[in-house]
């Protein structure tokens, strides 16, 4: 169990401050606490990245200039989980516009994203790992998450080759058309951070800590 709140800030640097709790784990046994300015870094070989970010913006929207609320992944990924378990009324892809958004080298990671605003109050954002290969329009409208089946894996392995764990298939179906991407993993995260943050950013600053400390935007 990992969860994460922001405090005040320090008085010498106004950077946001978090604090970060992990639970009892088979490699932490007793747990630990933490206060960190950097807290994305500390938990993303354990959320990974994207999941990681939207955990921290997620503890920033709770943010009122004391002590925040603690938030957890678990909250974050209820809508999620419910759309995996086929919930139709709880597809957090139903009713939105996607754009091929990111490629973060440095992780491998795809971003394909549909940003707040127009009328929606969160950021849906569908991320793969370690991806390989890659097949899709910029724009996807009506997108959903289709399972690959037989032409799908032949096109995908005429494309890179034999597939080897723990790269899959993944179909992003789109109006009746499938594009194909070959990565690791494929989840899908709704959160209220920035429109314009990147998962893949491990260097990123809160824009309110530029205003703090500059008196102005960053």
């Amino acid at each position: 169990m990992i969860r994460l709140r922001r405090l005040p800030p320090t008085k010498l640097l106004r950077r946001p401050v978090y604090e970060v709790e992990s639970g009892p784990s088979a490699a932490d046994p007793a747990g630990w606490t933490r206060t960190t300015t950097t807290p994305a870094t500390l938990i993303d070989t354990q959320l990974g990245v994207a999941e990681a970010w939207a955990l921290v913006a997620a503890a920033d929207a709770a943010w009122t200039r004391g002590t925040g609320a603690w938030v957890s992944p678990e909250a974050l990924s209820a809508a999620g989980a419910a759309f995996e378990q086929g919930d139709p009324a709880a597809d957090p892809l139903a009713g939105r516009g996607f754009q091929l958004w990111e490629y973060g080298a440095g992780h491998g990671g795809l971003l394909v994203r549909s940003p707040k605003g127009h009328g929606q109050e969160t950021n849906v954002d569908v991320v793969f790992d370690h991806v390989e290969f890659v097949s899709c329009p910029k724009v996807l409208p009506e997108l959903a998450i289709l399972p690959a089946d037989p032409d799908d894996l032949a096109s995908a392995a005429a494309a890179v080759g034999e597939l080897t764990a723990p790269a899959q298939v993944f179909v992003l179906g789109c109006q009746g058309r499938r594009h194909l991407v070959v990565a690791s993993a494929c989840r899908v995260i709704e959160h209220v951070g920035s429109p314009i943050a990147s998962p893949f950013d491990p260097a990123r600053f809160s824009r309110d800590w530029w205003a703090d400390l500059f008196g102005g935007d960053g």
